[in-house]
């Protein structure tokens, strides 16, 4: 039987595997996509990061592979199971069975660090979209809009900080927001009308083009004003749905915020833990420094439990890593 079993192969989810196999505990890490790295590796591949400690900066695509990196050290240990997504979770005597899309797992604890559940973004719904290839909704490779013009919709900070920095290699792009005001940081807006363009306030009413968007259609909210954009790409950053029904069937107390959890990181069950931005409580920041050190706090306490005459929790990674 597995030692423990870690929901999500997330930023989280990969530290967690990490910090269990340094603590000698063995499992598996559920992935209900394809791949690893969660939403950072989904949406800001290309986006900098400025608040991680020791790192002046540093793109997410390599703040996950070197999580990644770092994970492997213990991936014999704690092997990760891809499109494989935890849809239920029953308490026994003491230990819990996870069904799954591809089977079912038994481990002594549970580790969630899905998140709060699988996330896609929202879908654009218009007149004349049916899946243009240049209709995207996250970057992969900024190179691939060097001197385009680019329409992005959406008022929050994703669209902002991608309007800025798409700003530097296109050769025009506009930001389009239904409402007058932005939600995204007034300091990114103001940088970005330095060299962009903001329409606002107007809605997209229709996009033009068969296999690809040749123009879109705006209409002003207040003068119902049409105007066309002709456009080479267009990026929608209407946020992120998320599909949080799977924990309806795992038994754990949750909100919209997330899964309720102690100090120690541990739910409302016994032995089922949660860390990251799908778990809450008072003074809750979801950050990946705060999710880091819920991370330590929920693994060290399974290894307590797991291990109570041993304790490897005050002692350094400098020990406990064996080269």
């Amino acid at each position: 039987m597995n030692q423990l079993i870690i929901i999500g192969a997330g930023p989280m989810g990969l530290y967690a595997a990490f910090c269990a196999g340094m603590r000698d505990i063995n499992g598996i890490v559920l992935e209900s996509s394809y791949t690893y790295g969660g939403q950072v590796s989904a949406l800001y591949a290309e986006k900098k990061i400025y608040d991680i400690p020791g790192f002046y900066n540093t793109l997410g695509k390599d703040f996950i592979s070197n999580l990644y990196q770092q994970y492997l050290r213990y991936e014999e240990m704690m092997p990760i199971k891809y499109n494989t997504m935890a849809t239920e979770i029953i308490k026994e005597k003491d230990y819990y069975i996870v069904n799954t899309t591809k089977g079912t797992y038994y481990a002594k604890k549970v580790l969630v660090t899905n998140g709060g559940g699988v996330f896609y973004p929202t879908p654009l719904e218009t007149k004349g979209f049916t899946d243009q290839d240049n209709v995207l909704y996250h970057v992969d490779k900024i190179e691939t809009f060097k001197d385009k013009k680019v329409v992005i919709l959406g008022g929050g900070d994703s669209a902002a900080d991608w309007a800025l920095e798409l700003s530097k290699v296109t050769r025009e792009v506009s930001l389009v927001h239904r409402r007058d005001n932005f939600r995204a940081h007034p300091a990114t807006i103001n940088e970005f009308l330095k060299n962009g363009k903001i329409l606002t306030p107007y809605k997209i009413v229709e996009v033009v083009g068969e296999s690809k968007v040749e123009k879109i259609i705006l209409e002003h909210s207040k003068t119902k004003e049409l105007i066309n954009l002709e456009v080479d790409y267009l990026l929608v950053f209407y946020g992120i749905k998320t599909n949080k029904s799977n924990l309806e069937n795992f038994g754990l107390k949750y909100n919209d915020e997330g899964i309720f959890v102690a100090s120690n990181m541990q739910t409302n069950l016994e032995g089922i833990f949660a860390a990251g931005n799908g778990a809450t409580y008072l003074g809750k920041l979801n950050m990946i420094v705060t999710g880091m050190g819920e991370v330590g706090t929920a693994i060290g306490q399974i290894a307590n439990d797991l291990y109570p005459d041993r304790n490897t929790n005050n002692i350094y990674s400098s020990i406990l890593v064996k080269e």
